[in-house]
């Protein structure tokens, strides 16, 4: 049909789209509605022609400044590209940086849909880094007998600037016994206290995007 107005609203699954009569310009059109939920082409039948139409509406959407309908497309979009980059033929004449950016590029998009949903959802990221933050923070009862419940809960309530220095909140909690730790024993703990940091500013990250949106 020819509308002025078109409305997506909901959690609709829609396996096509077409704006024929239009021809992807929307110039007769008032105002687009298209929610985040949507599910589009789910299976992936048609990406290219779905993509194409979703940058024609992207760039409505930046004409009548329309942030709502510009971020839910972008979702789309990296939908699409996402499926697109896993389907890429990839020749087995590439060397080696080449099969890097590839995979680097799949990694990536993977990363981003399933860890926030390409930051549309603040939940995931945030329940996640916190689980992963107070289970690093039970490792050294592996090193440390006199390691408590107590001392878990009072490690994992350090104050947000002493969150990267690990090792140091373990030495203030038991001070003598930390000191007599084998250096092998030390190292495991700055080990696991470097990818606690990593864990938190990768989680955070995808929990600060989310909430930007």
């Amino acid at each position: 049909c020819k509308a002025n107005y078109y409305v997506f609203s909901g959690i609709n699954c829609i396996n096509h789209i077409n704006f024929n009569e239009l021809d992807f310009n929307f110039k007769d059109i008032t105002s687009i509605y298209f929610s985040s939920r949507e599910r589009i082409d789910p299976n992936f039948e048609d990406s290219y022609h779905h993509r194409k139409l979703f940058l024609s509406m992207r760039e409505f959407g930046n004409k009548k400044q329309d942030v709502g309908l510009v971020s839910a497309l972008d979702k789309q979009l990296h939908r699409i590209e996402y499926f697109l980059t896993k389907e890429q033929k990839v020749p087995f004449r590439f060397n080696g940086s080449e099969w890097l950016e590839y995979w680097q590029d799949r990694l990536l998009y993977a990363w981003r849909r399933w860890s926030s949903d390409y930051y549309r959802s603040w939940f995931r990221p945030l329940l996640i880094g916190v689980l992963g933050y107070v289970a690093l923070n039970a490792f050294p009862w592996i090193w440390i007998e006199e390691f408590t419940v107590s001392d878990w809960i009072a490690f994992s309530l350090r104050r947000i600037d002493r969150l990267p220095f690990y090792t140091v909140g373990l030495e203030e909690l038991h001070e003598s016994v930390y000191k007599s730790l084998s250096l092998g024993s030390k190292n495991w703990l700055r080990f696991i206290g470097l990818l606690q940091v990593v864990w938190v500013t990768m989680w955070g990250f995808a929990f600060s995007k989310s909430i930007r949106r």
